[in-house]
C-alpha cells in the first residue's frame, strides 16, 4: 500500500513542470513555454499560490542543505589536505594559511625584532601613533606625541 505525503503540496502537471524548470535555472518565460502556460501565470504561482512557493521553497531548502552537506565535507577533506602538507614542512602553505585565516601578525613574526633602544623606543612610537589615530581619531595630537617621542628616542 502507497501512501501520500500529506506535507506536500498537491500541483497540477503544468506547476510542477514550471517548478522543475525554475529549479533548473530557467527563467519564469522559459518555465510558462515549458509548462505550456503564459509567463504571468507562472509569476502568479511565485508570488502569489502558497502550494507553489511551499514546494518551490522545500526543494530549494533541500538543494541547499545538500549544497552545505557537501561543501562541509569537501572542506574537511581540504583541511586534512593542508594539514598533512603542513606537518610535512611546506612553510609556504602554512603561512598561507595563517595569512587566509586573517592571521597576518602571524606572518610578521618572522621578521627580525629592534635590538637597540633607538629602535625599540622607535617601535613603540610607532605603535603609539597607530593607537593614537585609531582610538581617538585625533591626528594633530598624535602626530605631536609621537614627534616628541620620536625626538627624545634620538636624543638619547
Amino acid at each position: 500500500m502507497t501512501t501520500t505525503d500529506q506535507t506536500r503540496p498537491n500541483l497540477t502537471i503544468q506547476q510542477e513542470t514550471a517548478l522543475h524548470a525554475l529549479l533548473n535555472g530557467a527563467s519564469q518565460q522559459q518555465a510558462s513555454i515549458q509548462a505550456g502556460v503564459a509567463r504571468t501565470t507562472v509569476t502568479n504561482w511565485i508570488n502569489h499560490c502558497v502550494p507553489f512557493i511551499q514546494e518551490l521553497n522545500r526543494q530549494r531548502n533541500e538543494r541547499t542543505n545538500l549544497l552545505i552537506e557537501h561543501g562541509t565535507r569537501v572542506a574537511q577533506k581540504a583541511l586534512t589536505t593542508v594539514e598533512n602538507a603542513i606537518e610535512e614542512g611546506d612553510s609556504k602553505l602554512a603561512m598561507a594559511y595563517l595569512s587566509a585565516l586573517g592571521v597576518p601578525k602571524v606572518v610578521q613574526l618572522s621578521r627580525s625584532r629592534p635590538e637597540t633602544p633607538m629602535s625599540v623606543e622607535s617601535v613603540l612610537a610607532q605603535e603609539l601613533q597607530s593607537q593614537l589615530f585609531a582610538q581617538q581619531n585625533i591626528p594633530e595630537l598624535a602626530a605631536f606625541i609621537v614627534e616628541d617621542l620620536s625626538a627624545a628616542a634620538v636624543n638619547e
